[in-house]
């Protein structure tokens, strides 16, 4: 008991604030700083495709978290959840410049998308699981890093047959993978077999 008590203690030390707060100050900052790099290089309609698109993927990761958070409750976000928090909003980004049409392969939307995904894919990766050991799991945690790392994948794969010519079967592996992860997560859910903090 009072390891758990450590654990939880640790967590609200270095909490980073309120789940949905930090991930729509995640958006905020990602939307406004992409959407300028992208403005000022490809012009006013490339940036509005791209927004458009960006906001889609946005709401549907906010309705995702909002659905998990209805299970637990409100919660404070770690260090580790806003690391996971932004390597699910580099997806949202990949989702904006698929519907940009941007295929600028060398230019900057090719430099960003690179960048993106080196950052969510190596170093967030990496580093939320050491932090979370160190500073505490929460409750979400677990099940924000899967679901991160699958909606990831499904717009790395996406944007691969986008850009890259990538036959589009190529999707059918992350998109399977996503669908039946969730189908499996709510199903073992509902009959209480795992609780949204029992995934590790």
């Amino acid at each position: 008991m009072s390891m758990m008590n450590t654990t939880r203690s640790d967590t609200q030390n270095y909490s980073a604030g309120n789940m949905r707060q930090v991930a729509q100050r995640i958006a905020l900052v990602t939307t406004i700083s992409t959407g300028l790099i992208l403005w000022r290089t490809y012009g006013l309609r490339s940036m509005i495709r791209y927004l458009a698109g960006l906001t889609l993927a946005l709401k549907a990761q906010h309705l995702c978290l909002s659905a998990l958070l209805r299970k637990t409750g409100d919660q404070e976000a770690s260090l580790a959840d806003m690391l996971t928090l932004s390597r699910a909003t580099t997806g949202a980004v990949l989702a904006g410049l698929v519907a940009s049409r941007i295929r600028d392969r060398t230019g900057a939307a090719g430099r960003l998308r690179w960048l993106m995904i080196m950052l969510a894919a190596t170093l967030c990766d990496w580093l939320d699981g050491p932090i979370a050991r160190h500073v505490g799991t929460t409750q979400l945690g677990g099940v924000l890093d899967i679901e991160a790392d699958s909606w990831l994948t499904l717009w790395s794969a996406v944007s691969a047959t986008r850009w890259g010519d990538l036959p589009f079967w190529c999707l059918l592996p992350p998109y399977s993978a996503t669908s039946i992860l969730s189908l499996t997560y709510d199903a073992a859910s509902s009959h209480g077999v795992v609780d949204p903090g029992g995934v590790v």
